[in-house]
């Protein structure tokens, strides 16, 4: 058994042995192995054959338009990877702007409870998570919320600020 199960290692280390990928021990093993083992033996001189027939043969260029095609490709993938992200930082910028101001009317209005929930909501993580949890399949809206944590945190300093009761909290 354990000369199948240390065959079965060998050969999985004899492409790399005539790779040189192996570190000295490495080498050292599978040298020791394959002096013993017939069968490893008989599978590394047929890889070693093959390795010298593959290196014998002619390189062949590829053809000079496989360049310029290549290239071409590339360029069209990273033009339309740049149009398709073009309208994030847009759509981050509306989000801000949409939050404060959203904030500011709030506050502006008269909208104490809208800003007592933001304010319970960063007070308690738990009861935000749980909010969170009950959008369950709106993965977009949670995407938003999750990555505007800071945002919301600010806007409600902003609010605060604004009605005069803007204060530092410290750790409790």
């Amino acid at each position: 058994m354990t000369q199948i199960l240390s065959c079965t290692v060998i050969e999985k280390l004899l492409n790399p042995y005539l790779d040189g990928e192996l570190s000295p021990p490495e080498r050292a093993t599978v040298e020791h192995h394959v002096a013993g083992c017939r069968t490893c033996r008989q599978a590394f001189v047929a890889l070693e054959r093959t390795a010298l027939a593959l290196e014998a043969l002619p390189r062949l260029a590829a053809p000079a338009a496989l360049l310029a095609s290549t290239m071409a490709a590339v360029r069209r993938e990273e033009r339309k990877r740049a149009a398709s992200d073009s309208w994030q930082p847009v759509a981050t910028v509306a989000v801000v702007l949409l939050a404060v101001l959203g904030m500011s009317a709030a506050v502006m209005a008269g909208g104490e409870s809208l800003l007592a929930s933001l304010d319970a909501a960063l007070e308690d993580p738990a009861t935000l998570l749980e909010n969170l949890a009950l959008l369950g399949t709106h993965a977009e809206l949670i995407t938003v919320l999750g990555s505007s944590a800071l945002l919301v945190a600010g806007a409600l300093a902003f609010a605060q600020l604004m009605r005069g009761e803007f204060t530092t909290r410290v750790a409790r």
